[in-house]
């Protein structure tokens, strides 16, 4: 039997046009920039997005949806070295423009990415925290149960890092 599990919706606006976004999640030189060095991403429905944190904790996940620049799904590998609780980890990364806040904030774009993660087990939510999804603000939420009886994201524009800086 699964686990308990968690899920969490976070809503970041980000001044970034959206390919510059997009990019910052697919290329691995800008993904050890801003989320883990050594990364590697098969950037393709049915490829690879692998990132290692240490010497110890290699995280690996399944592309599942490839929709560029509007949407990136993963799915996780189980931890090889924990037991399989039997919870599938997603997340799922989606991404829109915002022109109406580019013009509210006197900026050329705004970026609104929606990221959504579901199966995170109880007892393994520190693990699950080496993905990309805190490194752009996305923290645990209640049980999915209670997330989907109204627990919603916060939101605000955010500034680019130098990861997401235009070249």
């Amino acid at each position: 039997m699964a686990a308990e599990t968690r899920g969490y919706a976070q809503r970041v606006d980000i001044r970034a046009d959206i390919e510059v976004v997009w990019n910052a999640l697919i290329e691995p030189a800008t993904l050890a920039i801003w989320y883990a060095p050594g990364a590697r991403v098969d950037a393709r429905e049915g490829g690879l997005y692998s990132a290692r944190h240490g010497e110890n904790l290699q995280r690996e996940a399944h592309i599942d949806v490839f929709l560029p620049p509007r949407r990136l799904r993963l799915i996780y590998m189980p931890f090889p070295d924990l037991p399989d609780e039997g919870a599938v980890v997603v997340e799922d990364f989606l991404l829109d423009r915002d022109p109406a806040a580019a013009r509210a904030h006197n900026i050329s774009a705004v970026t609104v990415l929606r990221l959504m993660g579901s199966g995170v087990p109880e007892r393994r939510l520190d693990c699950h925290l080496c993905g990309p999804a805190p490194r752009l603000g996305a923290r645990p939420a209640a049980p999915q149960s209670a997330a989907r009886e109204g627990a919603g994201p916060r939101s605000g524009v955010h500034a680019p890092d130098r990861a997401l800086a235009p070249r």
